[in-house]
């Protein structure tokens, strides 16, 4: 075979394949290396994620558990209502024997007791949002001082 200028001598081929090769595997290398690094710095965010993440659920289950006995059950409201209830029945009683002895009708006896039930639903509607309101009232103050020299914040992303 004549030498021509499409022929590379065999030699040289293979230096050239081993180039190409070494060359190939730095750049894997230095990909395999970038790769690295950005997983890492990947787990170091989500480490300081999960911190922030785990230090906010700390802090309202804390708050939770010291809110716990700032709240009327309804247990306690049943109570109020029978306390209320045997505070007025002898108001209730009361009146319906002077309008008994008044010779109060049976519909005069009807009115009263219509107005007697609307006052007690409105007593039980200001005690409810009285007792409402005192549970609400740590947070109501704790908003004002905490609002009280700072400017809203806005809730938009910088």
């Amino acid at each position: 075979m004549s030498a021509s200028k499409e022929t590379v001598p065999l030699h040289e081929h293979f230096l050239a394949l081993r180039e190409a090769d070494r060359r190939f595997q730095e750049e894997r290398d230095r990909r395999y290396a970038e790769v690295t690094t950005e997983r890492q710095k990947a787990l170091k965010l989500d480490r300081k994620m999960q911190d922030y993440k785990d230090k906010r659920n700390n802090a309202l289950r804390d708050q939770l558990s010291q809110e716990r006995g700032l709240y009327a059950t309804k247990a306690d409201i049943a109570a109020l209502r029978e306390y209320f209830d045997a505070l007025h029945a002898p108001v209730v009683e009361f009146m319906a024997s002077e309008l008994g002895r008044e010779g109060g009708s049976e519909r005069t006896s009807q009115k009263y007791r219509a107005a007697l039930s609307q006052r007690l639903v409105i007593y039980g509607v200001i005690i409810s949002a009285i007792v409402v309101l005192t549970s609400l009232l740590p947070y109501i103050i704790k908003g004002a001082l905490c609002h009280s020299g700072n400017p809203p914040r806005s809730s938009s992303p910088r």
